[in-house]
């Protein structure tokens, strides 16, 4: 079982109401390393908790995000239309993941009041999170814009992890011979060092 206090789901939330959406939740579910928790073709509505290991949640050849345990991901995905998941999420080793489905969600939203409070606040700081980093990468400075991106996708150790650069100069929007020149500036100036396909933002 997680640390619930660690969870923004059960914030403000008292003893007995934690615990008795605790005793609601599924089974938690086993993944081995490599196996796929979440695909654009494989993904269930259900807001998932990692309990132990790591996972990766990865766009095209670029590493977004690695998770530890207590991370969540799935939050935004859910009460919507669109019925595809937008990043391809593995596991790094084996883990054990709790997902609370949609469903499930809602009724623990009826009964506590507080975790939909807690969800909505939840999501609106990731929307002003990703509003900064719009502005910061429309800017007219690539080597800012490319600076923005490594620091928004790289991990708690400040690494990312790029195996094809004709897709990070994509995802950053700007040319390769633009993203080769900004990357040797960045690590001339101390900003990021640089071995193989690693790259850590320093």
């Amino acid at each position: 079982m997680f640390e619930s206090k660690n969870i923004f789901l059960f914030e403000g939330l008292n003893d007995i109401s934690t615990a008795e959406i605790l005793s609601l939740l599924p089974e938690k579910v086993s993944f081995k390393k490599g196996e796929i928790i979440y695909s654009t073709e494989q993904y269930e509505r259900a807001m998932g908790i990692l309990l132990s290991g790591k996972a990766t949640a990865t766009k095209g050849n670029i590493i977004k995000r690695t998770f530890s345990s207590g991370d969540v991901f799935g939050v935004a995905a859910m009460f919507g239309n669109n019925d595809e998941y937008i990043s391809l999420i593995t596991a790094a080793g084996a883990c054990e993941v709790q997902f609370i489905p949609e469903n499930l969600l809602k009724e623990i939203f009826g009964k506590y009041p507080q975790t939909a409070l807690n969800y909505i606040a939840f999501l609106s700081d990731r929307v002003r999170f990703l509003n900064k980093k719009i502005e910061q990468l429309s800017g007219p400075d690539t080597i800012a814009k490319l600076l923005s991106f490594l620091k928004g996708n790289a991990d708690e150790n400040g690494v990312v992890e790029v195996k094809n650069m004709s897709a990070l100069s994509k995802m950053v929007g700007i040319g390769r011979t633009s993203l080769y020149r900004d990357l040797d500036e960045l690590e001339q100036k101390g900003f990021i060092t640089r071995q193989n396909n690693i790259i850590r933002v320093m």
